[in-house]
């Protein structure tokens, strides 16, 4: 293999290493802490210092099972620093995050109330007011959504209900549900 195989090789498994942990740690934070889309150039510095942390953590040894001519376990263990442990430890930010002792110090910004409610994944039972004037009374649980920043805030209710002239509310038999585009 000449040397410049080997550079392009090299520059490959370092932007590997150094780039895409951190991305993949920021986009599943985004998938539970709602946040505006992002353009590379506005994030590089964010994604390669969660890279930096992952490397800390597990990054390291690769090398030791390769210095100690172990390569099989050294290429499993890239694989893992690059690809598993970036999912780890973006479950493990979202979980401190979530516990109650940071939230108690800290103040996790959601870009609305809406998702702030809704990412608290209640069991409720919702009143919809529609532009009309209409009323739709549903049940919002586990198989119920809603949509987060930055889009609209629509919503599937997975029971759907009627309330007569008596106010009495009855379920609404053999429904799918309802969505509720905003």
């Amino acid at each position: 293999m000449d040397l410049e195989k080997l550079f392009q090789i090299q520059v490959v498994i370092a932007f590997a290493m150094l780039v895409l942990p951190g991305f993949l740690i920021m986009k599943i934070i985004r998938l539970k802490i709602p946040n505006k889309d992002f353009l590379l150039k506005d994030v590089i510095f964010e994604a390669i210092s969660y890279s930096l942390l992952n490397l800390s953590i597990i990054g390291w040894l690769p090398y030791v099972f390769f210095n100690m001519n172990l390569p099989v376990l050294g290429i499993l263990l890239s694989i893992f620093s690059v690809t598993i442990s970036p999912v780890l430890l973006a479950f493990f930010y979202i979980k401190i995050l979530s516990s109650k002792l940071f939230q108690k110090y800290l103040d996790i910004q959601m870009p609305t109330a809406w998702d702030w409610y809704f990412s608290q994944r209640p069991n409720v039972i919702t009143l919809v007011h529609l532009k009309n004037g209409d009323e739709i009374i549903g049940y919002f649980g586990e198989n119920s959504y809603a949509t987060s920043y930055p889009n609209d805030g629509s919503i599937y209710l997975e029971k759907v209900y009627t309330r007569d002239k008596n106010g009495t509310i009855k379920l609404v038999q053999n429904s799918n549900g309802i969505l509720i585009a905003k």
